[in-house]
């Protein structure tokens, strides 16, 4: 199917740069096959979090995702605080505070550092998925994409995999 084609269901995709379309079929790609392989096709908190804890310390303490790490404590935090950027991800309730003191700096344990990273890209999922990032014609998303990408690409790589 031609992107004119959806554009006239999907208003604003043909304004997305080939970069921007890339990125979003790289990150749905990469998140099924990561709730496929990792999370045994149940892509939820609870199951992120048990599966970074059974990763032995090797495995966490290597900084192969210090990157978006960084990127994502400078997208959602400012002076300390959470920024719009924060809100707009929507996490629940119950995880607001383990993620916010790692993007914070304050919580730098290695476990917890990942799961608060793939906790985000969590969310990215579900914004994406459930339509909430049609709200601004997923515009801006490259780099929340990329680095999305780049760490659930690691993961395949180092977590161990469901049969």
């Amino acid at each position: 199917m031609d992107i004119s084609e959806i554009e006239v269901i999907a208003p604003g995709l043909e304004k997305l740069s080939t970069d921007e379309r890339d990125a979003i079929f790289t990150f749905t790609l990469l998140w099924t096959l990561f709730e496929a392989k990792i999370l045994d096709t149940h892509g939820s908190v609870e199951n992120i979090n048990r599966n970074v804890r059974r990763l032995g310390q090797d495995i966490v303490t290597d900084g192969w995702f210090g990157e978006t790490l960084d990127y994502f404590c400078n997208r959602y935090v400012t002076d300390g605080k959470a920024n719009r950027h924060f809100d707009g991800l929507r996490l629940r309730i119950v995880d607001r505070p383990l993620v916010l003191e790692v993007l914070s700096r304050i919580n730098t344990d290695n476990y917890a550092q990942l799961q608060a990273c793939l906790l985000i890209v969590h969310r990215f999922r579900n914004n994406f998925f459930h339509g909430n990032k049609w709200e601004y014609n997923i515009g801006g998303q490259l780099d929340n994409f990329s680095h999305s990408s780049r760490l659930l690409k690691e993961c395949l790589i180092r977590f161990p995999q469901s049969d």
